[in-house]
């Protein structure tokens, strides 16, 4: 699509994004890195809901969801008198199997 006028034929063929699936994001620590031989880890991330719905918990696993603990929620932001009740960052500290650091052998 290079105009506007071609633009414009889909407009009405495309539905809007204001709806989308409750989605959440680890983003520390980085894939595969450990914060040095400890059996727990913190991790931090963020959820986002659609359509302006708030997030009312996240749940963390450390063992590929053998088992799951709910994750400390952190209330919004207020930028430019504007709160968006809609995305929350976490963090959590769980239990990391020794097998699954690099640095330890049994």
């Amino acid at each position: 699509i290079a105009t506007e006028d071609q633009a414009n034929a889909y407009w009405c063929k495309l539905p809007a994004i204001g709806e989308y699936n409750v989605q959440s994001y680890v983003c520390s620590p980085s894939d595969g890195l450990h914060d040095g031989p400890r059996l727990k880890q913190q991790v931090q991330g963020y959820a986002l809901s659609g359509g302006g719905r708030s997030i009312q918990r996240v749940d963390v696993s450390g063992d590929d969801g053998k088992t799951w603990t709910t994750a400390q929620l952190h209330q919004p932001q207020v930028n430019n008198n504007y709160v968006s009740s809609s995305r929350f960052s976490w963090q959590h500290t769980t239990r990391i199997p020794h097998l699954e650091l690099p640095w330890c052998y049994e």
